[in-house]
């Protein structure tokens, strides 16, 4: 096998399994008493505008959801309101079952949420086969990256996925190794916008300086990025090696 390498030019960027059981706890706008010591609620949790806290500052990895969430839900689901994760270089772990780790947006109607994520690793998100992506933006949703790592990641979907008008901003952005495990999208990021409710609003990937290194998929001919009836912007920076 042949490898390609695609350097645009040179990037500085920053550089537990459980069995699992048949319920979760799930939080309404966790208050203080109900962090985890890493500064993230490791509950499955939802936030919308009346949340108490809407900046989280990690003090350590967080390993969130060992166990099943009901439907196949996202373990932080921020639903509406504007909030930001400061990672401080941390990660979050996991989880293993559930479609991810972050949810932004509604699936039943266009909303203005925004995520902020700075300096922040998302890994072994999620850990089994049948689930979808670590990171879901939807409807009208907003992601806003910096610095921010996506490694190891599994599932359907790439380890981020705009979708149904959801909007992903990210800069200085990495994709190490991560596996597309089934379906058809990409193996690092997807961009979609197909299905019920696809032109509620403009789905939007845009990746301003990037890395795409050993992201692979079990499917023939696959890719790193996918994209359908969305709009896709690559600029600064942009490296793909041994996909």
């Amino acid at each position: 096998m042949v490898k390609k390498t695609w350097l645009l030019c040179l990037l500085f960027l920053f550089g537990i399994s459980a069995m699992p059981v048949q319920s979760q706890t799930q939080l309404l706008n966790p208050t203080a008493a109900q962090l985890a010591p890493c500064g993230l609620p490791t509950a499955h949790s939802r936030f919308t505008n009346a949340a108490t806290f809407t900046e989280f500052n990690m003090t350590a990895d967080c390993t969130i959801g060992t166990s099943a969430v009901p439907n196949n839900g996202i373990y932080l689901h921020f639903q509406s309101g504007t909030f930001t994760i400061n990672g401080n270089g941390h990660s979050i772990i996991g989880p293993s079952h559930g479609n991810g780790a972050i949810l932004v947006g509604l699936n039943t109607q266009v909303t203005s949420t925004i995520l902020n994520l700075n300096n922040i690793i998302i890994r072994n998100a999620p850990r089994d086969n049948d689930a979808l992506n670590a990171v879901y933006v939807q409807r009208g949703a907003r992601l806003n990256g910096r610095n921010i790592i996506f490694r190891e990641n599994r599932g359907a979907h790439g380890a981020v996925q705009a979708f149904w008008g959801g909007k992903v901003y990210l800069e200085n952005a990495q994709f190490l190794n991560n596996r597309l495990t089934h379906g058809t999208l990409g193996a690092a990021t997807s961009a979609t916008a197909y299905g019920a409710g696809g032109a509620a609003a403009e789905t939007v990937l845009s990746i301003t300086n990037g890395i795409f290194e050993g992201n692979t998929s079990v499917i023939q001919n696959n890719r790193v990025i996918a994209a359908q009836a969305a709009t896709v912007l690559l600029q600064g920076c942009i490296t793909f090696r041994n996909n």
